[in-house]
């Protein structure tokens, strides 16, 4: 059987090229021209905990219409999460593009029932303002490493944008 003939069959049987995982992926969604990665390590609150919670991490633009939304996780334990924010629209004609970001970890009280239009009370919290560094598709993006303290007086966390 000739790949001619069976071409399908031929694409399917060839090896992938292999990928470096620290490589900008390219998403082929409207225009996807770059990425950042921020790694946040998230200490746990003290106990005790809420009987039912949601914990969260994101990456939140601090300015708004900034070419990128927000890059989020729900990571099933405290500690290490890494947050890839893809860049939709084309970044300035250098290797590195800047753009100050929020980085926020939450835990929410999950009380039942949840009510439509009314958000989660916040539990504990932490956020920490830092520049992120956008490159192109392709290109090796450095992870810039945040340390978060989640901790129960939320009127020292910020308001952001997203949150």
């Amino acid at each position: 059987m000739t790949c001619v003939a069976a071409a399908s069959a031929c694409a399917r049987s060839t090896p992938a090229e292999p990928t470096d995982p620290r490589l900008c992926p390219q998403t082929y969604e409207f225009g996807n021209y770059g990425c950042a990665r921020v790694l946040a390590v998230v200490q746990a609150p003290p106990q005790p905990w809420p009987a039912n919670y949601r914990y969260d991490v994101r990456v939140t633009p601090a300015r708004l219409q900034s070419g990128f939304e927000i890059a989020f996780a729900n990571p099933p334990a405290f500690g290490p999460a890494t947050l890839t924010a893809i860049r939709w629209v084309p970044p300035v004609p250098r290797g590195t593009d800047t753009v100050s970001v929020w980085v926020v970890a939450r835990m929410l009280d999950d009380v039942r029932p949840i009510v439509l239009g009314r958000p989660l009370p916040v539990f504990a919290a932490d956020s920490a303002l830092r520049l992120a560094r956008f490159v192109a598709v392709g290109a090796v993006a450095a992870i810039d490493t945040v340390a978060l303290e989640l901790r129960g007086s939320v009127n020292s966390v910020p308001e952001q944008p997203g949150t």
